[in-house]
């Protein structure tokens, strides 16, 4: 007999990482190596909807977040997720190539905007290590 699962608690619950949500598959690895510094697994998805399904599975303790992309964008991806209690306080990145319109993310969560190319390696990992540990996820360089 089937019992229906309660959606409040992830599938798997394999520890703190942090999540690359971008349709650029040389932008997610540059963003690895970036990232690799923190000494957190990192996990990628190509797009939106891939970054929820796998956000539903097992909850990120960061998301690095690109706006543009297809079948969901970032966007939308934000807006799930501040609507949804059990994510809407995961911190986000937003890492894009858009010089405007990002504006538009006045939403809970949204740490900051990095524009791609003009924010350094050590301005992502202090960032992101500081809202890990706001967070309560102890990560040493």
């Amino acid at each position: 007999m089937n019992t229906p699962r309660d959606e409040s608690v992830p599938l798997v619950d394999v520890g703190p990482y942090a999540l690359v949500v971008d349709d650029d598959p040389d932008a997610r690895r540059i963003m690895q190596l970036m990232l690799r510094g923190i000494n957190l697994p990192i996990k990628e998805a190509a797009n939106g909807l891939e970054a929820l399904e796998q956000i539903k599975k097992n909850i990120p303790a960061l998301i690095i977040l690109d706006l543009m992309m297809p079948v969901m964008d970032g966007f939308q991806v934000a807006s799930y997720l501040r609507a949804d209690p059990r994510t809407r306080y995961i911190p986000v990145i937003v890492v894009t190539g858009m010089q405007q319109g990002w504006e538009m993310l006045h939403l809970p969560g949204i740490q900051k905007v990095f524009i791609k190319g003009k924010y350094t390696i050590q301005e992502l990992q202090e960032l992101s290590l500081k809202v890990l540990a706001k967070s309560g996820v102890s990560i040493s360089m």
